[in-house]
């Protein structure tokens, strides 16, 4: 009889190859040998069908977990590339990183070793150097001593006008109250912020010597920013060379406005701003003290200058100008000796439009060090003009000193001594 192959590999199976006891198939020993002799029974043919197709199934499913397997391997494969790949990564960003934290600390101290290197090299510690006086030109010209209280003369201190000390008299009679002679010789009084500013206005300006004044540094400023108790001051009484664009502005009685309250400190949190651009972040520690003492030390020198040198034209573009201190109205050095100790600085005045205020009234007041060079970014306070040169309320900025100053006192040297 005639037998239909089980299987066909790489033949089929012929009628000779199915003789009785030769193998039906093998399979490298994993297949046991199926034969049918011609002979055999229909069921024991049936049997040997029925574990034939028993051991296909088992090798089917060991084939399924070969495959498994080899899928296994071939996922840890790729999730070990991976990982390695995402640590090779890590490390290069973590030494990219490494890298940038180790530039950022060099850069910073290879220039303050510059900074520092060409401060001492040019006589910076010393006041000269890098550090101009802004009027040795004046006295090369007119001699070394600006005497602030002579008037009329043809010296370097000719003031065009004197002071107006019966007003001086009358604005304290009916403004000032606590007044009080100071350790030096000086006499001051407490008014308040509201008064204030338009007392200071009254009292600096003398007519024949504000006229002569640049018209944008005329009225009364208020220091905004400034973490010293130094809250109110005024230019318009002073000598301006227009030639050299230099106004010397002296200590004058009326010029200034102090902090007048002990131990209270203003509320800055709205408008101070950041560490790195504004110098207000010490308030709080430099307003903890006694106002008195501060308006007394301040105004000890009634013959120290400020000295403001205008770079740009007066008038016809936005002022910049910069500023320095001599002492004891001496014009070929000036004062380097301001805190911190022994570190002279370097002001500027520069002219701001915010859109919020009139044109003119808003002044960056630089403060740097270092012949100017630290900080290496913009950084002081805002000076605002309150008190127009009309002697009008500059609006929104008196009310924004107004909120400053909470009702709080200022104290002002309405006599100098020898004035």
């Amino acid at each position: 009889r005639t037998h239909a192959p089980l299987m066909s590999g790489s033949r089929d199976l012929s009628r000779a190859d199915m003789s009785e006891g030769a193998p039906l198939l093998s399979t490298s020993g994993l297949f046991s040998s199926l034969s049918f002799s011609s002979g055999g029974s229909p069921s024991s043919a049936k049997m040997k069908a029925a574990r034939a197709v028993e051991e296909a199934n088992r090798l089917q499913q060991e084939l399924d977990t070969m495959k498994r397997l080899v899928e296994e391997v071939k996922h840890e494969e790729e999730l070990r590339e991976t990982k390695d790949h995402s640590s090779s990564a890590a490390c290069w960003n973590c030494c990219s990183g490494c890298g940038i934290l180790c530039w950022i600390p060099g850069i910073i101290f290879l220039w303050v070793a510059y900074v520092a290197i060409y401060c001492l090299m040019s006589g910076y510690f010393e006041g000269t150097g890098c550090v101009e006086n802004y009027t040795q030109v004046l006295a090369d010209k007119y001699g070394w001593k600006f005497v602030v209280k002579e008037v009329g003369s043809e010296k370097s201190g000719n003031m065009t006008a004197s002071p107006d000390y019966e007003r001086w008299h009358e604005l304290k009679k009916a403004h000032l109250t606590d007044t009080f002679i100071g350790w030096t010789g000086s006499k001051y009084g407490y008014a308040s912020a509201e008064e204030a500013p338009e007392l200071l206005y009254k009292g600096s300006k003398i007519d024949g010597v504000f006229e002569q004044i640049p018209q944008k540094l005329r009225g009364v400023f208020w220091m905004d920013g400034n973490p010293l108790p130094e809250v109110l001051a005024v230019f318009q009484y002073g000598k301006y060379y227009s030639d050299e664009q230099i106004l010397i502005a002296p200590k004058v009685p009326w010029g200034w406005a102090f902090w007048g309250e002990e131990h209270v400190i203003p509320n800055y949190e709205d408008t101070c701003g950041s560490v790195l651009t504004s110098t207000c972040v010490g308030t709080a520690h430099l307003y903890n003290v006694s106002g008195k003492n501060i308006a007394q030390s301040y105004t000890s020198g009634v013959e120290d200058l400020w000295v403001i040198k205008i770079e740009s034209a007066p008038e016809d573009e936005k002022l910049f100008a910069r500023l320095q201190m001599n002492q004891n109205g001496d014009l070929t050095s000036r004062w380097v000796d301001l805190p911190p100790e022994g570190v002279p600085q370097d002001y500027t005045f520069e002219e701001e439009d915010d859109g919020v205020g009139p044109a003119g009234t808003r002044f960056f007041r630089g403060v740097y060090f270092g012949c100017g060079m630290v900080p290496p970014w913009r950084y002081g306070y805002t000076a605002k003009k309150i008190i127009d040169e009309d002697g009008n309320r500059v609006q929104p900025y008196f009310d924004e000193y107004m909120n400053f100053m909470e009702k709080n006192r200022l104290i002002i040297m309405w006599e100098a001594d020898g004035w």
